[in-house]
């Protein structure tokens, strides 16, 4: 199945650079590290992204398991806009959104619909 990849070229694609923007990224980077030291943050992202969010799109995926898939997606996007925009690893703070794109659609693809056991 490659819909969900197709769906995440065409969102880069739509919005060019809007996280990679220095607004997006300060936001989501100040997002990100308020969730490490505010329990209500924390909480408010897992609410809002993964249980509102994620799991609802994952179920519709029609592949069982949306909370762990929608909890590994999850974990994926932190991490890397962690890693990105909060303490700033050069290689993936400079790369462009499709390098991202590029980079992390195959992992979030098994994530969404692979084998995940």
């Amino acid at each position: 199945m490659r819909a969900p990849v197709d769906a995440l070229t065409r969102d880069s694609e739509a919005r060019p650079g809007a996280a990679h923007s220095s607004g997006g990224a300060g936001f989501l980077g100040g997002i990100i590290y308020t969730s490490t030291v505010e329990a209500d943050t924390a909480r408010m992202i897992r609410q809002q992204v993964t249980t509102e969010l994620l799991e609802p799109s994952v179920s519709h995926l029609g592949v069982g398991n949306a909370p762990l898939r929608a909890a590994l997606v999850m974990s994926q996007i932190v991490g890397v806009a962690l890693a990105r925009y909060v303490v700033g690893l050069e290689d993936l703070a400079s790369a462009t959104p499709d390098e991202m794109v590029s980079a992390l659609a195959p992992t979030l693809q098994r994530y969404l619909v692979g084998d995940i056991a």
